[in-house]
């Protein structure tokens, strides 16, 4: 069995940027209470509110069919926008003309105020956002991977799903690192997108240090800047 990187520590710590910033984190994901699809909302909300407590500045950028705008919440700060087609043949349409509403509210944020460190993107259809975003401003991004497209479809090779591996390639390409919420999601990543071995993180939110392993290598992939 392959050892992916995975960290414990029992002393968690604050992260700066220079001496007077915390760290500032935007999370992309395209889903988010209330619009709970499956398991990511509830992982994300848990993260963004985890990371609150240890003095991480959390903005999250996600989707939802009829609210927009900006929720404040217990120090949190959740940007929602609508998908601005309506109609779409298929999710990837769909996930490609939303990333145009994710960046516009990030690179919003950057405007005006600044002092953005790291994306964390969840899942593969905010990808194409995090790509365009990291190169417009050098913003580098977390891609963090709960399954693949492989494990999904029932026709892998079909059009489609080759179009959605694509992507997750790119995000595997693009990132500073991968978290993978699954030993098998970190096999795949490399035996199918030949990802680097030591880009893979495996850190399962079932596990108690799970929080303190993501808040390091956040500070570990801003200390590379």
């Amino acid at each position: 069995m392959l050892s992916y990187r995975s960290r414990h520590h029992q002393n968690l710590f604050h992260i700066h940027i220079g001496s007077t910033r915390a760290l500032t984190i935007v999370i992309l994901t395209w889903e988010y209470p209330p619009r709970i699809v499956g398991d990511i909302a509830r992982q994300v909300n848990r993260l963004a509110l985890g990371l609150l407590e240890r003095d991480v500045e959390v903005d999250v950028v996600t989707f939802h069919e009829t609210l927009s705008g900006v929720e404040k919440l217990d120090g949190l700060r959740i940007h929602r926008v609508s998908n601005p087609v309506g109609y779409h043949v298929n999710i990837l349409t769909w996930s490609l003309s939303l990333s145009t509403e994710f960046e516009r509210v990030v690179s919003n944020l950057i405007y005006e105020e600044g002092g953005i460190a790291l994306l964390d993107v969840h899942e593969w259809p905010c990808v194409p956002a995090a790509s365009s975003l990291k190169k417009a401003f050098g913003l580098p991004f977390v891609y963090t991977v709960y399954s693949l497209e492989d494990h999904r479809s029932s026709n892998p090779s079909s059009p489609l799903s080759t179009s959605i591996k694509s992507i997750e390639w790119l995000g595997g390409y693009e990132s500073q690192a991968i978290v993978a919420r699954s030993d098998r999601v970190a096999r795949d990543m490399e035996k199918i997108h030949a990802i680097p071995h030591g880009k893979i993180y495996v850190i399962r939110a079932e596990t108690q240090t799970w929080l303190g392993e993501t808040v390091e290598l956040y500070g570990r992939m801003v200390s590379r800047r």
